[in-house]
């Protein structure tokens, strides 16, 4: 009987392995453990801002956020009337929330609002252009969920901030 030779085996090893590899891969890619569970205490938290100026009256923003940063851009609902045009105030509240427990938190805070103006310029006599003028607070600070905290008051404004947790 004639013995077969090593090139006659080879294509024969080659598929053995190959099918070996698939059947291996294939095992790898079934899951091992199952998908771990979502937190037991989801909770979001919600932010009052309130400002009040001696020009402006009472201002407010309420915003809905989780633990991390947070950001938002928007006009105030008062205007500020420079000529015949009435012009927004644009505002901006960002920051960072992180929990410290049940019952506290630490807020890194930043408000900020563009106020125009009118700007007397080397033009002709009466004419004007609309400026304007950034202004912002930035503090750090903790808060106790569920109580107010002022945390800049002057002569001309004042403002506080309420953050309330809100379980899921």
């Amino acid at each position: 009987m004639k013995k077969p030779t090593v090139c006659a085996l080879t294509p024969f090893a080659l598929a053995i392995l190959m099918i070996g590899a698939f059947a291996c891969q294939g095992a790898d890619a079934a899951p091992t453990s199952e998908p771990a569970p979502p937190p037991a205490n989801l909770v979001n938290y919600v932010l009052h801002v309130d400002w009040t100026s001696q020009a402006g009256g009472t201002n407010s923003v309420r915003l809905l956020t989780a633990e991390g940063t947070f950001k938002l851009e928007a006009s105030q609902s008062t205007t500020v009337k420079i000529g015949d045009a009435e012009v927004p105030i644009s505002i901006h509240v960002s920051g960072e929330l992180k929990p410290l427990d049940s019952e506290h938190g630490r807020l890194q805070f930043f408000l900020g609002r563009t106020v125009p103006y009118a700007s007397h310029g080397s033009g002709p006599p009466g004419s004007s252009s609309i400026q304007q003028r950034q202004e912002g607070l930035t503090s750090n600070f903790n808060v106790t969920f569920g109580k107010p905290v002022l945390i800049q008051k002057d002569g001309n404004s004042e403002v506080s901030v309420l953050v309330e947790s809100v379980k899921l």
